[in-house]
């Protein structure tokens, strides 16, 4: 019998590296370990200086607590940590680094030169380090606070260093990165300079929207809506707040879906669909994703963010609650917003009027819905927005004269208006009136009801406008019943796996509540012997299918509400005004007056708008008068 072995233990170098490997792939990995150190610190201020994309070099400086001669040289060592104490610890974590990796694997892979001082101490401590093997520590004099300094990163693991990008493109992932940091943490200020050359400062002074001007620019921050609290989250444990896109700002990919949670960026399928299903019905074109900024605070303990060496991956205890806030909050502001689409007759930058058709003869070019760069929204409007120039009284003013209200602005404020829509924030008694409407006349085939209102033309798609009353109403008497269910003559026999078997066992209740009678056949087959009453004239098996994919992936839970709201959407748009019948005017005016009485008057149950609005101001401009408010 052999006695020799062929598994033997790697060499702490070998094991350092690999360590390395796994936390630190690129210049990007290691700044943002070291500033969230620095962050985990206390700093207010973190500068952070790279050189050839962070390859050549990296210097963090923090003004944080520091730290003494002895845990200097500590947290060289490998799962060092002053974030964890016990076993009890790792289900409690609340800050963004505790492996106690990211130093060690950093200084095993660099030439890294540790400078800190204790706010306390008379003197502070320098610690120089050669590949992972402490070289010199030293008494030294020094600011309170943290600097780091990195050289030659990957010097010793060519392989690699070989897979790293250009300069310009790692610089880039390191100030995307430093972006993302600073807009979790609005009071710290953040420098990042570039081979000598400042690319990034971000000084938020505890405004997150300050913050999102300087990382995403003013014209994306001003198309970003703050996310309102919503009523259904009051009393939950779970706090979402952030920032959304309005539906015109999308992108090719998910790159700008940024989520954190407890102030650490992570990625999340569960909260990506999240996104998605918020802003169903509300994008258009295939394959677009809107821009979203989200915040999620929760108790520590109902979120493991131990997944991955980078951290960057968490897994909830509870995904089904977090996916619920995460769309509630965002699909809530998006309604709460009144988006109303704006009749594009605002001229190209050159050009003058008709630019946009190629010629100078002063026509005009109607822009689309899906090309309205920023919706207005609907009086009355509560929500603040930050302003971008001028005083708040200007705001206002120029708010009153978009919409015809009140009396006539100053230079200042009519300066504004013709700039960008103003979005200001009134107090109670500065509240608008309620939009009253007027039909004029139904256009286009009995399809829209043009009318006129005391801040413009309104063209209103009359289908959309009564399947919106219709939706709301069948909800609110639903609120605590029963969706109304039908028996089949002949069952639907379903084969499921066994997850799907455990979540309809789960969900019996709410199935019962959607309208489903659902009873176990036997082995992994189950009947339905009822469905909603709303689907049954449409293929109810796919309904089901959809359903059941929900309760599995676990994206439903206390979403069946959702679904509940689907139904007896089908159920409105089958029922509402078709696009063509003929109305009488008192008919007209009395959709209009229900119409205006909904809390969201201006997107319909699939997220489509209802209508359009042509602002007096822009029928004077075109018509080369000066305006006067009413």
């Amino acid at each position: 019998m052999s006695t020799s072995t062929r598994i033997r233990r790697l060499t702490s170098d070998i094991a350092n590296k690999i360590a390395a490997g796994e936390v630190i792939e690129r210049p990007a990995n290691a700044v943002k370990e070291l500033v969230e150190n620095s962050l985990d610190a206390g700093a207010r201020r973190i500068a952070i200086e790279i050189e050839e994309g962070g390859k050549k070099l990296i210097r963090i400086r923090d003004d944080g607590t520091g730290m003494s001669a002895q845990d200097a040289v500590l947290c060289l060592q490998r799962h060092a940590t002053s974030k964890l104490q016990t076993e009890e610890d790792l289900w409690r974590i609340s800050t963004l680094g505790f492996r106690g990796e990211a130093m060690p694997s950093i200084a095993a892979v660099s030439h890294m030169e540790l400078t800190t001082r204790e706010a306390n101490a008379e003197s502070g401590t320098r610690v120089v380090v050669e590949a992972g093997t402490v070289a010199s520590v030293t008494e030294v004099g020094c600011a309170t606070g943290t600097e780091i300094v990195v050289r030659n990163l990957f010097f010793n693991t060519p392989a690699r260093f070989k897979f790293l990008k250009s300069d310009a493109s790692e610089a880039g992932r390191i100030a995307e990165m430093i972006g993302h940091l600073a807009l979790a943490y609005p009071n710290v200020a953040f420098t990042l300079r570039h081979n000598g050359r400042e690319s990034l400062r971000v000084e938020a002074n505890g405004d997150p929207f300050n913050s999102l001007v300087c990382v995403q620019g003013s014209e994306i921050a001003r198309q970003m809506l703050p996310l309102v609290p919503s009523p259904e989250l009051e009393n939950s444990t779970i706090k979402v707040t952030g920032f959304a896109g309005r539906p015109q700002l999308t992108r090719a990919n998910r790159n700008s879906q940024i989520f954190y949670v407890n102030g650490r960026v992570v990625k999340n399928r569960s909260l990506q669909h999240a996104v998605q299903a918020a802003y169903e019905g509300l994008l258009h074109g295939h394959g677009r994703f809107p821009m979203v900024v989200l915040f999620i605070e929760l108790p520590p303990n109902a979120v493991d963010v131990n997944v991955h060496p980078t951290k960057s991956e968490v897994r909830f205890a509870r995904e089904g609650e977090i996916h619920h806030a995460a769309r509630i909050a965002i699909r809530d502001t998006l309604v709460a917003s009144k988006l109303t689409p704006e009749w594009g007759f605002q001229a190209a930058e050159a050009g003058g009027w008709g630019a946009e058709a190629g010629s100078n003869s002063g026509g005009f070019s109607p822009r689309p819905f899906s090309q309205s760069p920023i919706p207005s929204p609907l009086p009355p409007f509560s929500r603040p927005v930050a302003p971008t120039g001028g005083n708040i009284e200007d705001f206002r003013a120029a708010y009153r004269h978009q919409h015809g209200i009140g009396e006539p602005p100053s230079p200042a404020a009519i300066a504004l208006a013709n700039g960008q829509n103003v979005l200001p924030e009134f107090g109670p008694e500065e509240t608008p009136p309620r939009l009253e409407m007027r039909p004029l006349a139904q256009i286009q085939n009995n399809a829209y009801i043009l009318c006129e209102a005391q801040d413009g033309l309104y063209i209103v798609s009359q289908h959309r406008a009564h399947e919106r009353i219709l939706a709301d109403k069948a909800m609110a008497e639903a609120q605590d019943r029963y969706v109304e269910s039908q028996r089949l003559v002949i069952p639907l026999t379903v084969e499921v796996g066994p997850r799907a078997l455990a979540a309809l066992s789960e969900n019996a209740g709410l199935l019962k509540e959607l309208g489903f009678e659902i009873e176990e056949f036997g082995g992994n087959s189950v009947l339905v012997r009822g469905i909603p009453t709303l689907i049954a004239h449409r293929d109810y098996e796919v309904a089901f299918s959809d359903l059941l994919e929900e309760l599995v992936s676990g994206h439903a839970g206390r979403d069946l509400q959702e679904r509940r709201r689907k139904l007896l959407t089908m159920m409105a748009c089958k029922n509402a005004i078709k696009a063509g019948d003929p109305l009488a005017p008192e008919q007209m005016q009395r959709l209009m007056d229900d119409l205006m009485l909904l809390p969201n008057p201006s997107i319909c149950p699939h997220g489509q708008p209802i209508l359009i609005r042509i602002s007096t101001w822009e029928l004077h401009k075109k018509f080369e008068r000066e305006y006067a408010a009413r």
